[in-house]
């Protein structure tokens, strides 16, 4: 039993170094070479401008494709200094006639800011499918807010008592489960498009460093999920499911 007791607080000054770490830095600039992990990833050792800089959104993106869309992302994959700020962009390009279908961002909330062009943009709510839609221009800003996060779980009330040990003289104090309400993955489906008569160029901002994309129709129509599962979820005929998934490079 007394081992059993002494787990936790052996296993507290385990994690105090790394803590204290990351408090004391002004920064942690990601090991790319490093796994990512819920927390970020590891510190890079040498820090140089360049981390802090990204040269590729100033270049378009190549909208020849299905859709007529591009995004250039300026996520920790290519800015390692976004690893824990809880913020990256993208470039969004959309030649005419061209749509960013129905999506969701599973680790963000975004903001979209039309610099060129015009677009149609809308979200659709998570408790009523209420659309949100308006048309963007030059200079507009649009945001696709997150879907609700979870009520938080009433457990009942004991009371107790706990010796706890810091590594520092001040170690400050951070309500985690504010932040992790805050964090709660972004789930509203959103889409943009370009019925202008010209390009369309916007500049997007995400609420985190990796934020994630998964388009509906790749999601049902791009895999192996089989035709007859497929019409049962989305009240489409054979023929139609058929005809989807040969557009989309799927099978089954």
């Amino acid at each position: 039993m007394a081992n059993a007791m002494l787990l936790p607080v052996l296993i507290s000054f385990l994690v105090l170094p790394f803590s204290a770490l990351a408090l004391t830095q002004d920064f942690c600039v990601a090991d790319l070479s490093c796994s990512d992990t819920p927390a970020g990833y590891p510190c890079k050792a040498g820090v140089g401008a360049g981390d802090f800089y990204y040269h590729g959104l100033a270049a378009a993106g190549n909208t020849s494709n299905l859709i007529k869309a591009a995004v250039t992302p300026a996520f920790v994959g290519q800015l390692p200094r976004a690893n824990g700020l809880g913020i990256s962009a993208a470039r969004l390009d959309i030649a005419m006639g061209g749509v960013v279908p129905l999506h969701t961002h599973p680790a963000a909330s975004e903001l979209l800011f039309v610099t060129e062009g015009t677009i149609l943009a809308g979200f659709i709510s998570s408790s009523s499918n209420t659309v949100y839609t308006k048309t963007l221009y030059k200079g507009d800003i649009m945001v696709f807010p997150p879907g609700p996060a979870p009520l938080p779980v009433q457990r009942r009330q004991l009371a107790g008592v706990a010796l706890v040990a810091f590594s520092g003289p001040n170690p400050g104090l951070a309500d985690h489960r504010l932040r992790a309400l805050r964090q709660q993955p972004a789930g509203l489906l959103h889409y943009q498009y370009n019925g202008g008569s010209s390009p369309a160029v916007a500049l997007v901002a995400f609420s985190g460093p990796n934020p994630g994309l998964q388009i509906t129709d790749y999601a049902l129509f791009a895999n192996n999920l089989p035709s007859a599962v497929v019409e049962k979820v989305t009240f489409l005929d054979d023929a139609q499911v058929k005809k989807l998934k040969s557009v989309l490079g799927g099978s089954g």
